[in-house]
């Protein structure tokens, strides 16, 4: 769909019209001296931020995702019992389910860093069942 059609056309034109009028001349200058005011540096920087957020949130969530399925497999669990026992251990042990998800990823692929053992032996002994959440890289070289 073009940008014409999304925009209209009569209100962006009062508001350039606005904008030149006060003389603000924070937004994108044209050629013609005429200010478009569409864009400040203020919300360029919001948006920029903004994406910065929503990339991690993706990457956390491909990375959650992961993390229930390697649960629902080591405990027998369907995908939403797992996620309720990433919540649950979470809640447990008062740490964000995304840093519970990353250290439990970290012990499988083996890059589990020093800081995080103390967590990772929380997380096996929070386990439900009392079973070893956490397979260690090690059961890779088997």
């Amino acid at each position: 769909m073009p940008l014409d059609s999304q925009v209209d056309g009569a209100a962006v034109r009062d508001r350039v019209e606005a904008h030149d009028r006060v003389g603000a001349h924070d937004g994108v200058g044209c050629s013609d001296g005429m200010a478009l005011h569409w864009v400040s540096p203020n919300l360029i920087a919001e948006l920029e931020a903004t994406v910065a957020q929503l990339r991690e949130a993706v990457v956390s969530r491909q990375q959650l995702g992961v993390v229930t399925g390697l649960v629902a497999a080591r405990l027998g669990l369907t995908p939403e019992e797992a996620w309720a026992v990433l919540v649950r251990l979470s809640q447990d042990t008062n740490v964000k389910v995304r840093d519970v998800g990353r250290v439990i990823l970290d012990a499988y692929t083996g890059r589990l860093a020093s800081e995080d053992e103390g967590l990772a032996g929380l997380l096996d002994a929070k386990s439900p069942d009392g079973s070893r959440l956490l397979l260690r890289h090690d059961h890779l070289q088997r």
